[in-house]
């Protein structure tokens, strides 16, 4: 059993770790507790390609643990666009413009990623 004297009574650990993130940190609890239903966990491995460009855009990304790569499709090594890590977020353009992905995404290290899909916001 851990024990945290500086977590609020019946909030959970993924639900602290969510508050932190700066994406998410000017919801109230009761906000926060409606988005994380909606909230999916995704692990992914070294080098495990996350989206390719060109896809359609149907999640928003968050990186709890690990590392994530941002690059010019199929160009892991030279492609660079950015590094990614815990408390940081991507692909929400594709989401928000209906455009296909501008990039590949792919892990560098393992990665738990939290995921949001655009299906998620139908079910209110």
């Amino acid at each position: 059993m851990e024990l945290n004297p500086f977590r609020r009574n019946g909030a959970s650990a993924r639900l602290e770790q969510l508050r932190t993130l700066s994406l998410l940190v000017d919801l109230t609890p009761a906000e926060l507790a409606v988005v994380d239903g909606w909230l999916h966990e995704r692990s992914y491995l070294k080098d495990e390609v996350i989206f390719d460009a060109g896809e359609e855009g149907q999640a928003i990304y968050i990186v709890l643990e690990g590392e994530v790569l941002i690059c010019r499709q199929g160009e892991a090594a030279h492609g660079r666009i950015a590094t990614l890590g815990p408390g940081t977020f991507f692909g929400e353009l594709a989401l928000l413009d209906d455009a296909p992905r501008s990039a590949q995404a792919r892990a560098t290290t393992p990665c738990k990623l939290i995921v949001f899909f655009r299906t998620s916001q139908d079910v209110v």
